[in-house]
C-alpha cells in the first residue's frame, strides 16, 4: 500500500467530533490503537466532519463535491477500504506504529455498519485485521496483534473536532534516519527554487531546517485539538520539551497582567501581548542570530551585530511586558503600545541611544528628535522615525540587476506611502514601572495615556489569553485580515476591498507561549476571515 494514498487518506478525515456513545466509543478505539503507537488521531464521525469543511470552503467562495460526505467515504477506496461499510456518525481513529529497522506501519480504527462484514473484507484481501464490538482495525503492511493494554496515547483524550497525540521521543528515535531523510529531500527542493533578489534564502532555509531537528532532538510528547465552528478555525497545540533539552529552560514565573487591562482595543488592524524576562531570554536567541547574520553581506554584519545589540538592550529596558493596540488608516499607522520599564529613566536613556546611534540610520531608521522632558517622575520625548528598507535590503547578498533595484524602489515608495513623506510620527512617556510609546496622532496625550487604568480584555482574546495565562514567554496578536489586506493595497497604490465581511471581523489569532517544559501555540481564524480573504 503506497504511503502517498495513507496520507491522503488521513488528512481528508482530520475533522469533527461525535459518536452514539463517546465512552463505548473512545474504549473500543483504545482497546484496539497498538500500544506501541507513536502517533494516534481520533477523528470524528464524516458526516459532521464534511459539514465542517463545506461550510469552510463555502466562506471561502469555493465548492467542491471531494468534501461531501460521499467524497470522503470515496477516498478509503485507494486503501482497498468499503468505505460503504464504515459508519458515517461515530469517531474513528488513525495510528501510525514505529519500529526500529522497519518501515512506520499505518492503523484504522474503523467504526463499522457491520463489523463482521468490514472485518471480512479486509481479511480475505491478506490484511491484518481485529474487532472489538462495532469497531474494525485495518492494518497496513504489517502484522497486527491486538494490544494487552491500552497505547497511553488514547487515555484522557479532549473532547473536540481532532485530537492528535504524539510520543516524539518514540518516533524521532525510531524513524530519525526517514525523518532526517525526507527533511534533507525537501531542502534539496526548496534549493531549485529560484532566487528572490536581496535574500539569501540558502541561509533563511537551513535555519529553518536545523529549528525542525531541534524540535524533534527535543521532543518528549506533543498534542494538537482542532474544532471548526461554523466557518471558524481553531487550532491548538502542546509541546512538552525533554528536561534538560534545548527546548528546556526558557520559561520564567507568569506576569500579573491585571494593570494592563484596557491596553487592547479589540478592533481595528492589531491588538499585540508580549510578556517575557528578556535578559534570560536573549542569550537564547544568539545562536540564531549568528546563523542568520550570514544572509547579509559581509561587509554588513558588523553593523547588524550592533543593530541586535542596541535591540537587544532596549528590549530589556522596557521591562517583562508590551501590550497595546495599533490601526491602519488613510494617513498611515496610529496606536499604542504600554511597557513595564524597571526604571523610567533608564528605558528614556536606552530610547535616546538607540534613536541616535549611528548603526539605526545604516539599516534604514532614521530619527529626529525633539528635546526631552522630565515632570513629576515622568520623562517624555517626541521624534519622527523615517523608515528606507532599500538600506536594508541592500546589506543582503545579491546579484545586482533591474530585478533587485526595482524592488528596492518600490519597497522606499510603499515606506513613504506607509509612515509619510516626513516619518511617522511617534513619542513616548515613561516612568518607573509604567510607560506609553504612542505612534501616528493618538487620541489622548502621552500622560494621560499613561495614567489610563481600568478596562477589560477584548472578548475575542479571552479565551486564548487563558490557555496562555500563566506563560512566560507568551506572545498573543490579533490582526483583522481585511483591514491588512486594504491598507497593503493602498500602499501599493490600489484601493483594495472596501467592505468589511459580512460575517463580522476577518480576525486571525495567534500566540504562544512557554510554561515550565510545554511549549503552547494557538492558531484562530473568526467566520469572516475566509470570506474577506476571498478575490476581488
Amino acid at each position: 500500500m503506497q504511503m502517498r494514498n495513507v496520507v491522503i487518506v488521513v488528512l481528508g478525515l482530520l475533522g469533527a467530533c461525535g459518536g452514539s456513545d463517546p465512552a463505548s466509543d473512545a474504549q473500543a478505539i483504545a482497546a484496539l490503537v497498538p500500544s506501541d503507537a507513536a502517533v494516534c488521531v481520533r477523528v470524528a464521525s464524516i458526516d459532521a466532519l464534511a459539514k465542517g469543511l463545506t461550510e469552510l470552503m463555502r466562506e471561502g467562495g469555493a465548492r467542491s463535491s471531494a468534501f461531501s460526505s460521499d467524497g470522503l467515504v470515496e477516498s478509503f477506496s485507494m486503501l482497498g477500504i468499503d468505505g460503504a461499510l464504515v459508519a458515517r456518525d461515530r469517531p474513528l481513529a488513525f495510528a501510525l506504529v514505529a519500529k526500529r529497522a522497519m518501515p512506520p506501519q499505518p492503523v484504522f480504527v474503523l467504526p463499522a455498519k457491520d463489523p463482521a462484514k468490514l472485518h471480512r473484507s479486509f481479511t480475505d484481501k491478506g490484511m491484518e485485521s481485529d474487532l472489538h464490538g462495532d469497531y474494525v482495525v485495518a492494518a497496513m503492511g504489517g502484522k497486527y496483534a491486538k494490544p494487552a493494554t491500552p497505547s497511553p496515547l488514547t487515555a484522557a483524550m479532549p473532547q473536540h473536532l481532532m485530537v492528535a497525540k504524539v510520543d516524539i521521543s518514540r518516533l524521532w528515535t525510531n524513524l530519525g534516519v526517514t525523518i532526517n531523510s525526507g527533511l534533507d529531500f525537501a531542502r534539496g527542493q526548496l534549493r531549485e527554487m529560484p532566487a528572490t533578489p536581496g535574500i539569501d534564502m540558502d541561509v533563511l532555509f537551513d535555519s529553518y531546517f536545523d529549528a525542525a531537528r531541534a524540535v524533534l532532538n527535543s521532543g518528549e510528547s506533543c498534542e494538537l485539538h482542532l474544532d471548526l465552528a461554523g466557518a471558524g478555525v481553531q487550532l491548538r497545540g502542546s509541546y512538552t520539551a525533554k528536561s534538560g533539552s534545548t527546548l528546556d529552560g526558557w520559561s520564567s514565573a507568569p506576569i500579573d497582567l491585571a494593570p494592563f487591562a484596557g491596553s487592547m482595543s479589540g478592533t481595528g488592524f492589531m491588538d499585540m501581548l508580549m510578556v517575557a524576562d528578556w535578559a534570560k531570554l536573549w542569550p537564547q536567541f544568539d545562536t540564531f542570530i549568528e546563523a542568520m547574520l550570514p544572509m547579509y553581506s559581509e561587509a554588513a554584519r558588523p553593523i547588524m551585530k550592533k543593530f541586535l545589540q542596541s535591540t537587544r538592550e532596549i528590549y530589556i529596558a522596557m521591562g517583562p511586558v508590551m501590550v497595546g493596540s495599533a490601526d491602519l488608516r488613510s494617513d498611515g499607522m496610529n496606536g499604542a503600545m504600554f511597557m513595564a520599564p524597571k526604571s523610567g529613566k533608564d528605558l528614556a536613556a536606552k530610547a535616546a541611544a538607540m534613536a541616535s546611534d549611528p548603526a539605526m540610520a545604516e539599516v534604514g531608521y532614521t530619527f529626529t528628535t525633539e528635546p526631552m522632558r522630565e515632570e513629576g517622575g515622568v520623562t517624555q520625548q517626541a521624534m519622527r522615525m523615517k523608515v528606507d528598507f532599500s538600506k536594508l535590503m541592500a546589506m543582503m547578498p545579491a546579484d545586482e540587476g533591474p530585478e533587485a533595484a526595482a524592488v528596492r524602489k518600490e519597497m522606499s515608495a510603499m515606506a513613504d506611502r506607509m509612515f509619510g513623506p516626513s516619518g511617522l510620527r511617534a513619542g513616548y512617556a515613561a516612568r518607573d514601572g509604567r510607560a506609553v510609546i504612542a505612534v501616528g496622532e493618538p487620541k489622548e496625550a502621552l500622560p494621560t495615556l499613561l495614567d489610563r487604568t481600568g478596562g477589560d480584555w477584548p472578548a475575542v482574546l479571552k479565551e486564548p489569553m487563558t490557555f496562555l495565562a500563566d506563560c512566560n514567554p507568551q506572545m498573543l496578536m490579533r490582526m483583522d485580515m481585511a483591514a491588512v489586506a486594504r491598507f497593503v493595497m493602498q500602499m501599493a497604490g490600489g484601493a483594495g476591498p472596501t467592505a468589511p465581511a459580512a460575517n463580522g471581523p476577518a480576525n486571525f489569532v495567534m500566540g504562544f507561549g512557554v510554561k515550565d517544559r510545554n511549549w503552547r501555540f494557538t492558531i484562530e481564524f473568526a467566520e469572516g476571515f475566509f470570506q474577506a480573504m476571498r478575490p476581488r
